[in-house]
Formats: C-alpha cells, sequence, structure tokens
C-alpha cells in the first residue's frame, strides 16, 4: 500500500480521535480553561502582594508616631 494512502486514514483517526478526546474533556469539565482558572484562582499577582505590603506598611506607620516601625 501506498504511504500516503496509508497514512490518510490514520491521520483522520487521530483527528477524530482529538475532537472526542476534547469533547469529552469539556463535558467533565478537565479541559484546560477551566483547568487554568482553577489554578489562578490561587496564584497571587505580583501587584496583589505589593497592595498588601503597601496596607501593612501605612498601618504600621499609623500606629508608630516616630513615622515607621522599630523607630525607623
Amino acid at each position: 500500500m501506498d504511504p500516503k494512502k496509508k497514512a490518510k486514514p490514520v491521520g483522520i483517526a487521530f483527528i477524530v480521535l482529538f475532537i472526542i478526546v476534547g469533547l469529552v474533556l469539556m463535558y467533565m469539565g478537565n479541559d484546560a480553561v477551566v483547568l487554568a482558572v482553577r489554578q489562578k484562582e490561587g496564584i497571587l499577582t505580583a501587584e496583589q502582594v505589593k497592595m498588601s505590603f503597601d496596607v501593612v506598611r501605612l498601618g504600621e506607620r499609623a500606629a508608630c508616631p516616630r513615622g515607621g516601625a522599630g523607630g525607623r
């Protein structure tokens, strides 16, 4: 059998398999988009961390009459 003729049905089978597996993963909620959203919810961005430290530093300045923590 000619390699091109043999490769065509195998290629089509892989494409159909990928489509079916993708649909099953989407149906079960395990596709890439859902997993990325779940993972992103637990990750703090640099801006969120910076804002948290700024709030803590502002709180320390307000509590210490010399303008900083530990007399700085």
